[in-house]
Protein backbone atom coordinates (compact mmCIF):
# COMPACT_ATOMS: atom_id res chain seq x y z
CA UNK A 1 0.00 0.00 0.00
CA UNK A 2 2.88 2.39 0.73
CA UNK A 3 4.25 1.80 -2.75
CA UNK A 4 0.90 2.70 -4.27
CA UNK A 5 0.66 5.88 -2.24
CA UNK A 6 4.17 6.87 -3.35
CA UNK A 7 3.22 6.20 -6.99
CA UNK A 8 0.04 8.25 -6.60
CA UNK A 9 2.05 11.15 -5.19
CA UNK A 10 4.61 10.86 -8.01
CA UNK A 11 1.87 10.87 -10.64
CA UNK A 12 -0.33 13.56 -9.11
CA UNK A 13 -0.32 15.43 -12.44
CA UNK A 14 -1.85 12.42 -14.26
CA UNK A 15 -5.42 11.98 -12.95
CA UNK A 16 -6.08 8.90 -15.10
CA UNK A 17 -3.03 7.12 -13.71
CA UNK A 18 -3.91 8.15 -10.16
CA UNK A 19 -7.48 6.86 -10.55
CA UNK A 20 -6.20 3.54 -11.94
CA UNK A 21 -3.75 3.10 -9.06
CA UNK A 22 -6.37 4.01 -6.48
CA UNK A 23 -8.90 1.57 -7.96
CA UNK A 24 -6.33 -1.21 -7.99
CA UNK A 25 -5.43 -0.56 -4.37
CA UNK A 26 -9.12 -0.41 -3.41
CA UNK A 27 -9.73 -3.82 -5.02
CA UNK A 28 -6.76 -5.30 -3.19
CA UNK A 29 -7.89 -3.86 0.14
CA UNK A 30 -11.49 -5.05 -0.33
CA UNK A 31 -10.24 -8.54 -1.15
CA UNK A 32 -8.07 -8.53 1.93
CA UNK A 33 -10.89 -7.28 4.17
CA UNK A 34 -13.92 -9.10 2.83
CA UNK A 35 -13.06 -12.10 0.66
CA UNK A 36 -12.17 -15.49 2.01
CA UNK A 37 -9.06 -15.13 -0.12
CA UNK A 38 -9.67 -18.11 -2.34
CA UNK A 39 -6.63 -19.48 -4.10
CA UNK A 40 -6.39 -18.67 -7.79
CA UNK A 41 -8.49 -21.03 -9.88
CA UNK A 42 -10.75 -22.13 -7.01
CA UNK A 43 -13.51 -19.51 -7.28
CA UNK A 44 -15.54 -18.35 -10.28
CA UNK A 45 -16.38 -15.13 -8.40
CA UNK A 46 -12.73 -14.36 -7.66
CA UNK A 47 -11.74 -15.17 -11.22
CA UNK A 48 -14.40 -12.75 -12.51
CA UNK A 49 -13.24 -9.99 -10.16
CA UNK A 50 -9.67 -10.60 -11.30
CA UNK A 51 -10.47 -10.24 -14.98
CA UNK A 52 -12.54 -7.11 -14.29
CA UNK A 53 -9.55 -5.64 -12.47
CA UNK A 54 -7.27 -6.43 -15.40
CA UNK A 55 -9.65 -4.71 -17.82
CA UNK A 56 -10.00 -1.66 -15.56
CA UNK A 57 -6.23 -1.39 -15.24
CA UNK A 58 -5.51 -1.85 -18.95
CA UNK A 59 -8.28 0.15 -20.60
CA UNK A 60 -9.46 3.72 -20.86
CA UNK A 61 -12.81 5.02 -22.07
CA UNK A 62 -12.99 7.70 -24.75
CA UNK A 63 -15.32 10.40 -23.49
CA UNK A 64 -17.71 12.34 -25.69
CA UNK A 65 -15.55 15.48 -25.58
CA UNK A 66 -12.56 13.68 -27.11
CA UNK A 67 -10.79 13.13 -23.79
CA UNK A 68 -10.25 9.93 -21.89
CA UNK A 69 -11.34 8.69 -18.52
CA UNK A 70 -10.43 5.72 -16.39
CA UNK A 71 -12.68 2.69 -16.73
CA UNK A 72 -14.79 1.55 -13.79
CA UNK A 73 -16.87 -1.60 -14.02
CA UNK A 74 -19.59 -2.29 -11.46
CA UNK A 75 -19.53 -5.93 -10.31
CA UNK A 76 -22.34 -7.80 -8.57
CA UNK A 77 -21.85 -11.47 -7.65
CA UNK A 78 -24.43 -13.89 -6.28
CA UNK A 79 -23.02 -17.27 -5.30
CA UNK A 80 -19.79 -19.03 -6.12
CA UNK A 81 -18.40 -22.39 -7.13
CA UNK A 82 -15.20 -24.07 -8.19
CA UNK A 83 -14.44 -23.29 -11.84
CA UNK A 84 -15.08 -25.90 -14.53
CA UNK A 85 -14.26 -25.93 -18.21
CA UNK A 86 -17.73 -24.50 -18.87
CA UNK A 87 -17.33 -21.63 -16.39
CA UNK A 88 -13.86 -20.86 -17.74
CA UNK A 89 -15.35 -20.53 -21.23
CA UNK A 90 -18.12 -18.36 -19.78
CA UNK A 91 -15.60 -16.03 -18.13
CA UNK A 92 -13.53 -15.81 -21.33
CA UNK A 93 -16.68 -14.79 -23.20
CA UNK A 94 -17.54 -12.29 -20.45
CA UNK A 95 -14.05 -10.82 -20.74
CA UNK A 96 -14.58 -10.24 -24.48
CA UNK A 97 -17.99 -8.70 -23.80
CA UNK A 98 -16.50 -6.37 -21.18
CA UNK A 99 -13.70 -5.26 -23.49
CA UNK A 100 -16.30 -4.50 -26.18
CA UNK A 101 -18.50 -2.63 -23.67
CA UNK A 102 -15.56 -0.44 -22.65
CA UNK A 103 -14.32 0.11 -26.20
CA UNK A 104 -17.64 0.63 -27.99
CA UNK A 105 -20.25 1.35 -25.32
CA UNK A 106 -20.56 4.03 -22.68
CA UNK A 107 -20.44 4.05 -18.90
CA UNK A 108 -21.68 2.84 -16.63
CA UNK A 109 -20.49 -0.65 -17.52
CA UNK A 110 -21.67 -3.43 -15.24
CA UNK A 111 -21.31 -7.17 -14.89
CA UNK A 112 -23.59 -9.47 -12.91
CA UNK A 113 -22.62 -13.06 -12.09
CA UNK A 114 -25.16 -15.51 -10.70
CA UNK A 115 -24.17 -19.03 -9.69
CA UNK A 116 -27.05 -21.46 -9.42
CA UNK A 117 -27.25 -25.17 -8.71
CA UNK A 118 -27.40 -26.17 -12.38
CA UNK A 119 -26.16 -23.11 -14.30
CA UNK A 120 -23.94 -20.06 -14.09
CA UNK A 121 -24.95 -16.80 -15.77
CA UNK A 122 -23.13 -13.58 -16.56
CA UNK A 123 -24.73 -10.38 -17.81
CA UNK A 124 -22.55 -7.57 -19.19
CA UNK A 125 -24.22 -4.22 -19.77
CA UNK A 126 -23.22 -0.82 -21.06
CA UNK A 127 -25.27 2.33 -21.65
CA UNK A 128 -23.92 3.22 -25.08
CA UNK A 129 -25.76 3.97 -28.30
CA UNK A 130 -26.52 0.32 -28.99
CA UNK A 131 -26.14 -1.44 -32.33
CA UNK A 132 -27.89 -3.95 -34.55
CA UNK A 133 -26.34 -7.38 -33.81
CA UNK A 134 -27.83 -8.68 -37.08
CA UNK A 135 -25.78 -6.13 -39.02
CA UNK A 136 -22.43 -7.60 -37.96
CA UNK A 137 -20.53 -8.52 -41.11
CA UNK A 138 -20.05 -12.28 -41.63
CA UNK A 139 -16.26 -11.87 -41.60
CA UNK A 140 -16.33 -10.28 -38.12
CA UNK A 141 -15.86 -13.05 -35.58
CA UNK A 142 -15.43 -11.11 -32.30
CA UNK A 143 -19.00 -11.19 -31.01
CA UNK A 144 -20.06 -14.21 -33.06
CA UNK A 145 -17.27 -16.60 -32.04
CA UNK A 146 -15.33 -15.13 -29.11
CA UNK A 147 -18.48 -14.46 -27.12
CA UNK A 148 -21.56 -16.25 -28.42
CA UNK A 149 -19.86 -19.26 -30.01
CA UNK A 150 -17.58 -19.89 -27.05
CA UNK A 151 -20.56 -20.27 -24.70
CA UNK A 152 -22.73 -22.22 -27.14
CA UNK A 153 -19.94 -24.74 -27.73
CA UNK A 154 -20.16 -25.52 -23.98
CA UNK A 155 -23.90 -26.21 -24.26
CA UNK A 156 -24.86 -22.77 -23.00
CA UNK A 157 -27.01 -19.95 -24.27
CA UNK A 158 -25.77 -16.57 -25.42
CA UNK A 159 -27.66 -13.51 -26.55
CA UNK A 160 -26.91 -9.90 -27.37
CA UNK A 161 -29.72 -7.43 -26.71
CA UNK A 162 -29.11 -3.90 -27.95
CA UNK A 163 -31.37 -0.92 -28.51
CA UNK A 164 -30.77 2.70 -29.41
CA UNK A 165 -30.79 4.89 -26.32
CA UNK A 166 -30.69 1.87 -24.00
CA UNK A 167 -27.28 0.34 -24.63
CA UNK A 168 -26.21 -3.26 -24.98
CA UNK A 169 -26.51 -6.30 -22.75
CA UNK A 170 -24.74 -9.60 -23.36
CA UNK A 171 -26.49 -12.51 -21.61
CA UNK A 172 -24.45 -15.68 -21.15
CA UNK A 173 -25.38 -18.92 -19.35
CA UNK A 174 -23.64 -22.28 -19.14
CA UNK A 175 -24.89 -25.46 -17.51
CA UNK A 176 -22.81 -26.88 -14.68
CA UNK A 177 -22.78 -30.27 -13.09
CA UNK A 178 -21.17 -31.01 -9.76
CA UNK A 179 -20.01 -34.34 -11.14
CA UNK A 180 -18.07 -32.58 -13.91
CA UNK A 181 -14.36 -33.14 -13.56
CA UNK A 182 -12.82 -30.16 -11.77
CA UNK A 183 -9.50 -29.02 -13.23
Amino acid sequence: MLQTLALIRARADDPESVARLARSQERELRTWLYDDRAEAGTSVASDLRGLVGEIEDARIHRSGDGGTEAVAIDVVVVGDRTPTEATRALLQAAREALVNAVAHGAPPVSVYLEVGASEVSVFVRDRGDGFDPGAIAPDRFGVRESILGRVRRRGGTAQVVSRAGWGTEVRLTVPVDDTEEQR
